[in-house]
């Protein structure tokens, strides 16, 4: 899982090619690249991660499955607003049981993420359907506008986990060092400033680093519309991060309390929501990230 953020992952040859789209512009899942790589479960099977056949064939069958879409409202939006959200949201979708794409028909169903207060997840569609079906053309503005105000994230359920686990707290400094396009940086903002009291301004902060400065200034730009005072962005290569001391600490401890290290990916954790990488990956060309993976998780540990 995470970003494939690295020069070398983007050959031409590991992305494969682009999807095919019908006359109307619209690509169709699984239609024109086929969702089979014979070396990924060759891979996988030989890590001896499965306990029989049948659970292998479990895992590669839930590969080749869309990636549902997931939103969660903001944690440091206010409780009456919130509350406003919650209704619209559920005048948008709670009529809504299924939605007619390519003249098919698929059952729509908006669940609670159980770990996430107000997120939600689609049991069975991704971002590319819920943009092409009618019946959810108005939910799709809704949660576009929401977006664009700051109000909800469209983020990734998976990626919404470690943010939870990391348990920040209002005087935490945070580091993000792979930050972009910066969903996990906007809930660890937002845990900053609900965890305060009385309104006031989070003691802590986080610096949200990204080796690339394109993809340092869309975090720029993601991270703009929380208007958050306690945001720092750099753009250092993180496997050379500098190690900052801290000041009041004899024990040798860093400057951080807390540090996210999202490494560049090696592809098949992406594999249900980029699909042309079915084509194109081989375990070759994902050991060779694994020195930079490693080299950034241990400049991360120092």
């Amino acid at each position: 899982m995470g970003k494939n953020n690295d020069k070398r992952y983007k050959r031409k040859s590991q992305r494969g090619p682009r999807e095919k789209k019908d006359r109307n512009g619209k690509g169709t899942w699984g239609k024109t690249i086929t969702l089979e790589n014979k070396k990924l479960e060759t891979y996988y099977t030989a890590q001896n991660i499965f306990k029989d056949e049948e659970e292998c064939k479990q895992f590669m069958d839930a590969m080749r499955k869309p990636l549902p879409a997931s939103f969660r409202i903001g944690s440091d939006v206010p409780s009456a607003f919130r509350d406003s959200l919650m209704k619209e949201l559920h005048d948008h979708t709670s009529d809504v049981t299924s939605a007619n794409v390519d003249d098919k028909e698929i059952r729509v169903s908006l669940d609670p993420i159980k770990f996430v207060d107000d997120g939600f997840q689609f049991a069975n569609l991704d971002r590319k359907t819920i943009r092409r079906a009618p019946r959810l053309a108005q939910f799709h503005d809704w949660l576009v506008v929401q977006t664009s105000n700051g109000f909800i994230t469209r983020q990734e359920t998976v990626s919404m986990l470690p943010p939870v686990a990391m348990d920040v707290q209002p005087h935490h400094k945070v580091l993000d060092m792979c930050a972009a396009p910066g969903s996990k940086t906007s809930q660890i903002l937002e845990t900053l400033a609900t965890k305060t009291t009385n309104g006031e301004e989070p003691k802590g902060f986080i610096v949200a680093n990204d080796s690339d400065s394109k993809r340092a200034y869309m975090l720029v730009h993601q991270l703009r519309r929380l208007n958050s005072p306690a945001i720092f962005v750099t753009s250092i290569d993180a496997r050379f991060f500098p190690n900052i001391p801290s000041c009041d600490d004899k024990n040798g401890e860093g400057f951080f309390d807390r540090v996210l290290c999202d490494v560049p990916c090696s592809g098949d954790g992406t594999m249900r929501k980029n699909i042309q990488i079915w084509r194109g990956w081989g375990n070759k060309q994902s050991m060779g990230l694994h020195p930079l993976q490693r080299t950034i998780a241990e400049c991360g540990l120092r």
